[in-house]
């Protein structure tokens, strides 16, 4: 637990506390986090810190913006988990080969044990 969160003060500290990019506790400090929700949902029920957003069917062509060596640990969300188990399946069938799915927005927040950022 204690390695958990300096891990995660340190991603946030390297991230220049600008909540961009970040990482899972399984995922090394070059790894981040992707929601797949729209930016409607994103803005109405908040996002978590660190993660950054990419809708789900666009996530083919825009992910190596965040991402262009495939060999970068991702780790993806959605509301309930579908559209993260979709996002998740693309990455891994356009080559990224360290992939998690982190399910819904509920179980992804108590996995990573990072705030939710709210919108306002």
């Amino acid at each position: 637990m204690v390695k958990t969160t300096l891990f995660t003060l340190l991603l946030l500290a390297a991230a220049g506390c600008n909540m961009k990019n970040s990482a899972p506790s399984e995922i090394p400090p070059s790894g981040i986090i992707v929601d797949v929700r729209t930016p409607a949902e994103r803005s109405e029920f908040g996002y978590i810190a660190a993660s950054v957003g990419i809708v789900h069917t666009e996530i083919h062509t825009e992910i190596a913006k965040v991402a262009p060596d495939k060999r970068t640990p991702i780790a993806v969300y959605c509301r309930s988990g579908r559209r993260s188990a979709m996002a998740a399946e693309v990455l891994k069938n356009i080559g990224y080969k360290n992939v998690t799915d982190l399910g819904g927005f509920e179980e992804a927040q108590k996995k990573l044990s990072l705030p939710i950022v709210k919108v306002k």
